[in-house]
């Protein structure tokens, strides 16, 4: 059973760097935990913008905690953001999904398909993403005897 929580990740609107993404996807799993007692497996979710050798990148992280102590942290596929969009996030404070929005004429795209289904023609969506990054962060439990 999935119990979700209104978790704030205690970072900034728009996490920009990998080790701020993984901070909010670690504060939401440590709020899950404390929120849903019963919860196994605590999950928390970030999505955020990283730099590799001036590309901007867009990425789902997910932060798993289980009871006996175990960490698992996974990362979805990363895709490209456009500069000027970057530009924006980094100038005005914005995040990705209100530059998106006001640039192509969606509303809330960042809480349906994501902009990933738009820069992939229909191909990836943001739940795929998501579930990825959360098969990744189950890596210790699913293989228990490598990770143990």
């Amino acid at each position: 059973m999935v119990v979700p929580t209104d978790a704030v990740s205690g970072v900034e609107p728009q996490p920009i760097g990998l080790d701020r993404v993984v901070e909010g996807a670690r504060n939401r799993a440590v709020y899950a935990c404390r929120s849903v007692e019963e919860a196994e497996f605590c999950v928390g979710i970030e999505a955020g913008l990283f730099v590799v050798g001036g590309q901007w990148l867009d990425t789902q992280v997910a932060y798993v905690l289980s009871r006996d102590g175990c960490v698992g942290i996974g990362f979805s596929p990363s895709f490209p953001v456009p500069r000027r969009f970057v530009a924006r996030i980094l100038g005005e404070g914005l995040e990705l999904e209100q530059v998106v929005d006001e640039a192509i004429g969606t509303r809330g795209i960042g809480e349906k398909e994501g902009f990933v289904h738009v820069v992939t023609g229909g191909r990836i969506s943001r739940e795929e993403l998501v579930y990825l990054a959360v098969v990744m962060a189950l890596a210790p439990w699913i293989r228990r005897d490598l990770f143990r």
